[in-house]
């Protein structure tokens, strides 16, 4: 288990050297690189032999083609490079890939707001967040899920309070203590959501209270965010939970995680796989006037935070029975809403199928006009046939008559 609180990572110089000597093969280049990097010698050691390793034909690294060399260049290549080493049990090696490809991140500032900024770049759920410190007189906060660190950053420059903060992503994870490493209020752990809060809130030096807690730790086939929240309920820390990606009752609008049955991010499962009894606090501000990606959260309280909370103009305080009949009922509308749907489909269906009925009857009136017309031209064809046959049968009689009396005219001549 990596029990860092913060890691040295690559500067800018040292990146640059990697990558040429990536494109150059060249082992002394990359070997003055790390002499500048602030890695410890069995970690040099490592990376050189990860790099050789690379640049042997015979001998590729793992996951690779036997031509591939590790690319320096990009951090996805070589998380995933990691990811091949993390797969065969090579821990180590996979957490100094890692450092490196957070290194390379950090180089691109793309990387530094991936959702738009903190709390993915929504103006009205940061109001909320400054609301509630206000409020509860918040005097520590815990985040799960740091990614980025936007977020943290976020919270550890404007509020000064200590942050607890956990990411299991490696390369996130070296990432994050980069980017916050001028922060002395800021604590980031290489753990499980699960485990971090355990050990946390059970540790000599827990959280100072009230206390903050935000949730978004939820990203994988693996949701812990219910296992966070019994949790939360069965310790004594007195906190107020924001559940980030959460579905909204009421709204819509609002974005939320759905990860199947019961990883769906709603009302419904959370009474259910959380089990337990917490005053729950919807955003007053409706989705189409929030910006940034407009995600939905839902913030819970109870006791003397929730009835401190019942102050804000930014929130409106439900207990579970009330956001589950609002839900359902928003289930409800959204069924009916799919059933019109339907509905209207049907009755465009039966309306197209009614015009293409009087079309196919239209038609078979044209064919049969045109039959009957047929038929009629058939047998003003057949009379004239039927004359021209007379006719020529007159004109076959005629010729014989002429032709006898034309044979009786010679006769009479001989005669005479």
């Amino acid at each position: 288990m990596l029990q860092l609180r913060f890691e040295p990572t690559l500067d800018p110089v040292s990146v640059v050297f990697l990558q040429k000597a990536s494109i150059d093969r060249d082992t002394d280049l990359f070997d003055a690189a790390l002499r500048r990097s602030g890695a410890s010698t069995s970690e040099i050691r490592e990376l050189q032999r990860i790099f050789s390793l690379g640049l042997s034909q015979d001998t590729p690294p793992i996951g690779a083609d036997s031509e591939q060399i590790i690319d320096f260049h990009s951090g996805d290549h070589l998380a995933s490079l990691a990811d091949a080493f993390l797969d065969v049990g090579l821990s180590d090696s996979a957490n100094l890939i890692n450092r490196l490809a957070a290194a390379l991140d950090m180089q691109d500032n793309a990387f530094s707001e991936p959702w738009g900024g903190p709390f993915n770049g929504q103006a009205g759920r940061q109001a909320i967040f400054q609301e509630i410190l206000r409020i509860c007189q918040i005097k520590g906060i815990v985040e799960t899920g740091t990614f980025r660190g936007s977020t943290t950053e976020y919270m550890a420059s404007t509020t000064k309070l200590p942050v607890f903060s956990c990411e299991t992503g490696a390369r996130y994870f070296y990432y994050a203590c980069s980017r916050l490493k001028k922060f002395k209020n800021v604590q980031i752990q290489h753990l499980d959501s699960r485990t971090f809060l355990t050990q946390l809130l059970n540790s000599d030096k827990p959280p100072p209270t009230p206390a903050f807690v935000y949730l978004d730790a939820h990203w994988n086939d693996d949701l812990p965010l219910w296992d966070e929240l019994r949790i939360l309920s069965q310790c004594a820390l007195s906190s107020v939970i924001m559940i980030d990606d959460f579905r909204v009752p009421g709204s819509a609008d609002y974005a939320y995680d759905d990860y199947g049955s019961a990883g769906r991010l709603t009302i419904e499962n959370l009474v259910a796989q959380a089990g337990f009894d917490w005053d729950i606090f919807i955003p007053q501000l409706v989705a189409s006037r929030e910006t940034g990606q407009r995600r939905g959260c839902v913030v819970l309280a109870k006791g003397e935070l929730s009835e401190l909370l019942a102050r804000s103009n930014l929130l409106r305080r439900l207990r579970p029975e009330q956001a589950l009949a609002i839900e359902a009922a928003a289930d409800s509308i959204s069924t009916l809403q799919k059933v019109e749907l339907l509905l209207q489909e049907r009755s465009n269906y039966q309306s197209t199928i009614a015009s293409l009925q009087q079309e196919l009857t239209r038609q078979q009136l044209v064919f049969a006009t045109s039959e009957a017309d047929r038929s009629a031209r058939l047998d003003v064809i057949r009379e004239r046939d039927a004359t021209i046959t007379t006719l020529e049968s007159e004109v076959a009689r005629l010729g014989r008559t002429l032709a006898d009396a034309e044979a009786d005219r010679a006769a009479r001549l001989d005669v005479i």
